[in-house]
């Protein structure tokens, strides 16, 4: 278990957001909401012996994955609006860090870092601060608050 997994089960989180930056390519504001992709996890043997009260860590995520979805769509949604950003459709992928997650959860891709590409939109507080209100946005809506 990863500990960011472990800390966000620890304290009972409701939804668990992951950020990362990579390459998406030539749009340096390219944001990408992901959920875990479930051909990604292995399938535990046919003689392996689980115990009702043991969480099966590798594949907690799963059992969250319909509110994971609905958590992404919000954020994407939000992020939409961001001045600057530009969002592509949701996505899954095999994120280690999600699959052991016991609540909704999403990883989210920044980026684009290259050595040829212009980062300097990402570093401007006006779209970080873009992101974190699409963020905060989409979890008040997602509990039911504001929207």
């Amino acid at each position: 278990i990863d500990q960011r997994d472990a800390t966000a089960n620890a304290v009972h989180a409701r939804v668990f957001v992951t950020f990362h930056a990579g390459n998406l390519g030539v749009h340096t504001s390219r944001i990408v909401v992901y959920t875990l992709d479930t051909a990604s996890l292995s399938t535990p043997p046919p003689d392996a012996q689980t115990s009702g009260i043991f969480a099966p860590w590798r594949t907690l995520q799963v059992s969250h994955l319909d509110s994971s979805l609905r958590f992404a769509e919000l954020l994407q949604k939000e992020l939409m609006v961001v001045p600057g950003a530009n969002v592509s459709p949701l996505a899954k992928a095999p994120v280690r860090e999600l699959r052991s997650v016991n609540a909704a959860a999403v990883a989210v891709e920044i980026g684009s870092l290259a050595a040829d590409v212009d980062a300097t939109g990402l570093t401007s507080s006006g779209f970080q601060s873009g992101i974190a209100d699409a963020v905060v946005r989409a979890l008040d809506t997602f509990q039911g608050g504001p929207s």
